[in-house]
């Protein structure tokens, strides 16, 4: 059985098959670790290389929900093989499947079309932080706009997928609850709030004053008191849901973790 880890909700297993990732998200975790401990670079982050042997490679049923993918995204470029992991995946019985996007509409039309059949066993969880192109340009320059990633939302809905929304982390806090009135119509699985992380060691230290300033100032967003304000807003909500790390800031006991419902 996957164990409780203290700030993973998600991910029972986590299948990847790329080095790198085109979105170039600011605040990527994989690209701060990967920096910090010197098996990637900020020149090469955002080229992405496809591992072919973990395209190839034949899975097991792993008994949870398995998060695909968590260090990269799917995009046109990388499509194809996607769908082969896919495949193996659920070839292999696996019956909770979590594709985690920042959705570009020539990979979820494919992606629907492909796995019409499988809509029990997978989850759309599109990432969503902000439909402010402004603030989505700054934070993750080369992923899809607001717009495109609202059309992937109500197109994989329409065709009778489960969806899902990621705000994690949340970038347009003023404007957080305008957000969720406007995906929810189209989300029938859950929303999902989360904070920045605030190990961003490396990117603290490498990007400069502009990026500094930048998560500066949705730190100060994000204060346990201002966190206890979205917190009992919605509590309540059965679509909405709050990450472990706001749990741990807030140091109230969390839910038990999706991946082990």
């Amino acid at each position: 059985m996957a164990k409780l880890s203290k700030n993973v909700d998600w991910r029972g297993k986590a299948v990847n098959f790329c080095k790198g990732c085109s979105n170039a998200c600011r605040y990527c975790y994989v690209t701060n670790m990967g920096c910090n401990f010197r098996w990637a670079t900020l020149d090469d982050r955002n080229t992405m290389v496809v591992r072919q042997k973990d395209v190839n490679k034949k899975h097991k049923n792993y008994g949870c929900q398995v998060m695909f993918p968590s260090s990269h995204d799917i995009t046109p470029q990388v499509i194809d093989p996607a769908m082969k992991v896919l495949h193996n995946l659920i070839d292999a019985g696996n019956e909770r499947i979590l594709i985690v996007t920042k959705p570009q509409i020539h990979c979820i039309i494919p992606l629907c079309k492909e796995f019409s059949e499988h809509k029990d066993k997978i989850v759309f969880r599109f990432t969503i932080g902000s439909l402010n192109n402004e603030i989505l340009s700054y934070w993750e320059p080369g992923a899809s706009k607001a717009e495109e990633r609202l059309q992937c939302l109500m197109y994989a809905h329409e065709k009778g997928f489960q969806t899902s929304i990621s705000m994690e982390p949340m970038l347009d806090h003023d404007n957080i609850g305008a957000i969720i009135q406007t995906l929810r119509p189209y989300v029938n699985h859950s929303i999902w709030l989360g904070i920045m992380s605030p190990k961003l060691y490396f990117l603290k230290n490498n990007l400069g004053e502009e990026f500094n300033n930048a998560l500066k100032a949705i730190y100060e967003k994000e204060t346990p008191e201002k966190l206890f304000d979205i917190y009992h807003l919605y509590v309540g909500d059965p679509l909405i849901k709050l990450t472990a790390s706001i749990y741990d800031k807030l140091k109230i006991e969390r839910n038990r973790p999706e991946f082990l419902l």
